[in-house]
């Protein structure tokens, strides 16, 4: 079992790496958010602010504007029928917690579906238990 764990801990390690280089590499397509509320990104919290945000074909990476906060996130392709016309952030609200669901790049009709943690589906799984209304939130980049 640990010959395993450690096979599929370093295949995710090579994967990410990759990702990385790609991320970098599309840096330059990065678009500008203004996002009203407080949100989580793969676990990571962060306050209601100006972010900028560049997705590559696997990975993501969220940067709060004129800081050093960030985040760098494991995405999956995830197409559209239309493409949208302007760069566009996908949250999902639950109560009062907002989690980043998908991004969208303006013209293109393959986005980034944000994979959720296992503590974010536990906390989706209690706050619908409760009643909780799950609503999804668009957010236009603003550049």
């Amino acid at each position: 079992m640990k010959r395993q764990a450690f096979y599929v801990l370093a295949a995710l390690t090579v994967m990410a790496t990759a990702a990385i280089s790609q991320a970098y590499g599309q840096w330059v397509d990065a678009s500008k958010f203004n996002v009203p509320f407080d949100f989580t990104v793969s676990g990571h919290r962060f306050p209601a602010g100006s972010y900028i945000v560049g997705r590559g074909r696997y990975l993501a990476t969220i940067r709060r504007a004129g800081e050093g906060t960030y985040a760098t996130f494991l995405t999956v392709p995830s197409p559209t029928r239309v493409a949208p016309e302007q760069s566009q952030l996908v949250f999902v609200r639950c109560g009062d917690h907002y989690r980043l669901q998908k991004l969208w790049t303006g013209g293109q009709e393959i986005g980034s579906e944000v994979l959720k943690t296992r503590s974010e589906r536990k906390l989706e799984r209690e706050l619908e238990a409760r009643g909780a209304e799950i609503e999804r939130v668009v957010l236009v980049a603003s550049n």
